[in-house]
């Protein structure tokens, strides 16, 4: 039972101090975060949107997926991991919303 019965021998100065460093350790991370969500929020105010679209699907491109489905008659899955375009891409793509351009 002696185990149980150790106190722990930490002074209120070095409990203090410790409290101190963290306590400023989490006011910084928190004006971090803060400077975070305001760079978001003037992305969103400014676009309309979080993430600006990086890649467009080229013609090239529309038609490869199209030759895929239609000569090679593979899946959307296949298709998407042969042409490095996501499922949801292939299936727009395979009807037609992207005929227009």
């Amino acid at each position: 039972m002696a185990i149980f019965n150790k106190k722990n021998n930490i002074s209120w100065e070095e409990k203090y101090h410790m409290l101190s460093e963290r306590y400023y350790k989490i006011c910084d991370e928190n004006r971090e975060l803060i400077k975070k969500v305001k760079l978001l929020e003037n992305r969103i105010k400014a676009t309309g949107y979080l993430e600006p679209k990086t890649r467009q699907i080229s013609s090239e491109d529309i038609l490869y997926i199209k030759t895929l489905r239609s000569k090679e008659k593979l899946s959307y899955s296949e298709i998407s991991k042969e042409s490095g375009w996501s499922k949801s891409t292939v299936c727009r793509v395979l009807n037609g919303a992207y005929d227009n351009d």
